[in-house]
């Protein structure tokens, strides 16, 4: 029983240390960007997706390992797997180049060469770019936005669409957009804790209120592309183009009293508010392509 216990509290941390609930919206992202050119969900979209999973979850370890020091001082990480010791240093690589090696074989194998490439690319500008950046500027997130707008165009090259295709570059320029309010809401949550941790935040430099306008004018910038969306995207079918409207719409009006008064604000409901907002977007794009 013990030893069980052991192998149970591995996986789990194993399972933390790759921040799965986050790769998984990743994976969804690229799914969609796949049944964004194809209109299907076969082999190939399977196959695509698991690689990109894999890979955001060997870069998500990578980045839980050159943060460790960091997230040791954080009452938000101080739990996680390496400042916590569930995990060794050599177990933690052990785990981030597997996922790595198996990611890249079946994007290699089942993908394409530029898929493959696109994926490497994301890796490389999450790790070797954004995360050391972060700890220089607080507007290190307008540079790590971009790593949450590749993965759709990834699925729509692996899927056999050119990289150059409006349909692709307008789905990534809309996830760029709300990724921007996506990460100030998060430095909104755990601002204190990232202040005692020595990392930039922007409240040292703008009031909150000032923070939350900022945070409300790239909301309506995404609002406005979303209204675009259904054109861009070539969807079919009139619910989904209003349905797209409504929530677009709807994003910024939820939020309007909190950000433009003085009004108390609740970040932590306004970020579930956001990820509802993109998952129902990329459902409602998926959904019509696929009828």
């Amino acid at each position: 029983m013990p030893e069980q216990r052991s192998k149970g509290a591995s996986l789990a941390a194993i399972v933390e240390l790759a921040k799965v609930r986050i790769t998984i919206a990743v994976t969804l992202s690229t799914l969609t960007g796949y049944i964004l050119y194809s209109g299907v969900i076969d082999a190939k979209a399977l196959w695509a997706s698991l690689g990109v999973f894999l890979l955001a979850s060997s870069s998500s370890a990578l980045n839980q390992y050159q943060e460790r020091k960091t997230d040791a001082l954080m009452t938000r990480t101080r739990k996680r797997p390496l400042p916590s010791g569930r995990l060794s240093i050599s177990q933690a690589f052990s785990v981030i180049i597997l996922l790595f090696v198996a990611g890249s074989i079946i994007l290699y194998l089942q993908t394409n060469l530029l898929s493959l490439g696109l994926g490497m690319l994301t890796f490389v500008w999450y790790n070797a770019f954004y995360t050391p950046l972060k700890y220089r500027t607080v507007y290190a997130l307008l540079i790590g936005s971009v790593i949450g707008a590749l993965p759709p165009v990834i699925g729509w090259t692996a899927a056999g669409g050119e990289i150059t295709a409006t349909p692709a570059l307008y789905l990534a320029f809309f996830i760029y957009l709300w990724q921007v309010p996506h990460f100030i809401l998060l430095l909104l949550m755990y601002g204190d804790d990232y202040r005692k941790a020595g990392l930039p935040v922007l409240t040292t430099y703008f009031s909150h209120v000032g923070v939350q306008r900022i945070m409300f004018v790239w909301i309506n910038g995404t609002m406005i592309t979303g209204f675009m969306l259904p054109f861009i995207c070539r969807l079919d079918y009139l619910v989904s183009i209003l349905l797209m409207f409504v929530l677009s719409a709807g994003l910024p009006l939820s939020m309007l009293l909190f950000v433009l008064t003085k009004t108390y604000f609740n970040p932590k409901r306004a970020f579930i508010l956001m990820n509802v907002y993109l998952l129902l977007v990329m459902v409602i794009i998926s959904i019509d392509r696929l009828l």
